[in-house]
Formats: structure tokens, C-alpha cells, sequence
């Protein structure tokens, strides 16, 4: 209730809407306030903007309606504005899957968040993230993780080892997808450059 309505009565000129301060109105005033924030460079700063209907209280609320519990307002298209027909209210969950800089994974024609991926496949979180924000997909998504740096590692692995260190992603990485260290994924691309290897192949002398 309003300080208007409750010296005047609801017939005052002063008197709108008697929803100030409820959860519903704070979440119509931050919305605004993001929005003519020309320094908000992920809203205001960036171009997104609150369509004319929703610039009063009582049209956004009467689309929107309530907030229901645990819920946030989230826009379906990230680069649009706010309206009735790309808004809705979702989970934290849901939103933080929305996020322009979320990048999901695709595992078998299901988008995972990462972190529900690495549920699934029994792998570390940083190991899916790192895999996805390289653009990893489909097997090599899938790829299990070896578990320590000392396991023999395949020849299947270090043939993929090369082709993806051909294509120009770093030792580091490459290090991390397959559980093992740079020093390793040197060797595997590089060859074994050991002072006993090179004596082996006569090219340097005792």
C-alpha cells in the first residue's frame, strides 16, 4: 500500500497503483533502470531497450502477471527488447542456460548445459567447458578423460593428439582433453627430443 493511499484514499491523483515496493514492481523498476543505463554494456549500452507498452506499471503487470516462486524475468531472444512476446518468467537455471555467453553441448541431438553434461558423462566440469568453448562436438566431446598423467597413452590418442595440434589448438589444451601434461603432448608432436633418444638416432655424440 502506497503512502498516497493510505493519507488520501484511492481517489487521490497521487494514488496508481498501490503495488510499490511489491516484489512484481521492483522487478518492472530494474528492468527500466537497466534499460536507460547507457553504461550497462549488457543492457542500456548495448541496444536493448523496453517496448512502450511496458513502460507503464500496470500493462506489465497485467502480461506478466505475478512472479510465481523461484522465478526470474528472462528475455527468449537475448539481443531483443521487453515485450509480452519475448519475456517470460524462468528458473535460474533456465536463465543462466539463455545467457549469451553460455555455450552449450550437443550430446546426441540433446542441448545440455555443461554442467548437466558433465553430469552425464562422468567428466569434470572445466574438462566439458574446455572442450565446448574449443568447439569440440560429438565424439570428441564425448572423448573419456584419462585419469592420471603417468597412464600409457593410445595410439589412437596421440594420432588425435597431432591432428588437433595440426589444426592449431594448444598443447595445454590438448593436455587437459586427454588428462595428461604439455611436457607429454610435446613429445607426442614433437617427438622424443631426450638427450638418450637423440644419441639413439646418432644425432649428437657421448
Amino acid at each position: 500500500m502506497t503512502c498516497s493511499k493510505q493519507r488520501f484514499g484511492t481517489n487521490n491523483p497521487a494514488y496508481k497503483h498501490g503495488m510499490t515496493g511489491t516484489v512484481i514492481h521492483r522487478i518492472w523498476l530494474g528492468m527500466l533502470n537497466r534499460c536507460r543505463d547507457m553504461k550497462n554494456h549488457l543492457y542500456g549500452g548495448r541496444g536493448i531497450r523496453v517496448c512502450d507498452r511496458w513502460k507503464v506499471f500496470e500493462h506489465f503487470c497485467a502480461d506478466m502477471g505475478e512472479r510465481p516462486d523461484g522465478m526470474q524475468l528472462e528475455r527468449v531472444d537475448n539481443d531483443g527488447p521487453y515485450s509480452p512476446e519475448n519475456c517470460r518468467w524462468a528458473s535460474r537455471k533456465e536463465q543462466a542456460f539463455n545467457r549469451r555467453t553460455t555455450r552449450p553441448a550437443v550430446i546426441d541431438g540433446e542441448t545440455l548445459t555443461r554442467k548437466d553434461a558433465a553430469a552425464k558423462l562422468g567428466l569434470a566440469h572445466c574438462t566439458i567447458s574446455a572442450r565446448v568453448r574449443y568447439g569440440f562436438t560429438g565424439d570428441e566431446l564425448l572423448r573419456p578423460r584419462m585419469r592420471a598423467p603417468h597412464k600409457r597413452i593410445s595410439d589412437e590418442d596421440k594420432q588425435w593428439v597431432r591432428e588437433w595440434h595440426a589444426a592449431g589448438w594448444p598443447q595445454k589444451y590438448l593436455a587437459h582433453a586427454i588428462g595428461t601434461n604439455s611436457c607429454r603432448i610435446s613429445w607426442i608432436v614433437n617427438g622424443d627430443n631426450s638427450r638418450r633418444a637423440k644419441l639413439a638416432r646418432g644425432e649428437i655424440k657421448e
